[in-house]
């Protein structure tokens, strides 16, 4: 298991988490950290926010703590995401928007199936209000088209990953200017997870502009706290 750093400017870093390590969690978790291992390298920094443990892809960090509160406190302003899942075929839609409320709190999300293969898709989604806790996989089941691999929600059960084949794809944030305002925009890829490509699209076309790592933080495998 290793952490690719796609982008780096002025100690705003996008992280690529892989399936199976938590953002951040319990101290008494023997399962790998990403928080814990960021601070081995900036240890005045933190992860800007969680995605579930076997979700992989694009983690926001800040290696400062100016840069930190600018990340959490202007969140919803200066970030728009994409992921993409693999879930059961919608039949009957290509593109679908889900305002549901989870727990009484407002939350939308945008989905357009980019690819059907057989019984399966792979759908783009896109957090167009908030980011609710399981937004994406919630919402996804409410319309008949479980992830992959969620347990949680009675995805498809799958060998290629032990979770839902949710993959936080691509991220476009605003950058600080010089004044710590928002200022120019950044967009951000992760490359498509080796696990996605056990299934029949055409992952060439939506690899193509994908961010290639810096540089690769490695996991140790006896992970201890």
């Amino acid at each position: 298991m290793e952490v690719g750093v796609l982008f780096s400017k002025d100690s705003i870093l996008a992280l690529n988490k892989p399936a199976g390590m938590i953002s951040q969690g319990p101290k008494t978790s023997d399962i790998p950290e990403l928080w814990e291992l960021f601070r081995t390298y900036y240890p005045n920094g933190h992860i800007a926010h969680r995605i579930d443990q076997f979700t992989s892809g694009i983690n926001l960090a800040g290696a400062s703590r100016s840069q930190i509160s600018y990340l959490m406190g202007n969140w919803h302003q200066i970030t728009r995401k994409s992921y993409l899942a693999v879930t059961s075929n919608p039949m009957m839609w290509s593109e679908k928007v889900v305002d549901t409320p989870l727990k009484g709190k407002s939350a939308v999300t945008a989905f357009t199936v980019l690819e059907r293969s057989g019984s399966l898709a792979l759908i783009q989604c896109q957090l167009i209000q908030n980011g609710r806790m399981h937004q994406i996989r919630k919402h996804l089941k409410s319309i008949g088209s479980p992830i992959v691999g969620d347990q949680k929600y009675n995805g498809p059960k799958t060998r290629a990953r032990f979770g839902q084949l949710l993959h936080a794809w691509r991220i476009e944030i605003q950058l600080p200017n010089d004044s710590g305002n928002p200022g120019s925009w950044a967009t951000i890829q992760a490359p498509i997870p080796d696990d996605f490509k056990q299934f029949g699209f055409n992952w060439n076309q939506w690899d193509s502009q994908c961010n290639s790592a810096l540089e690769y933080w490695p996991v140790p495998s006896n992970w201890r706290r």
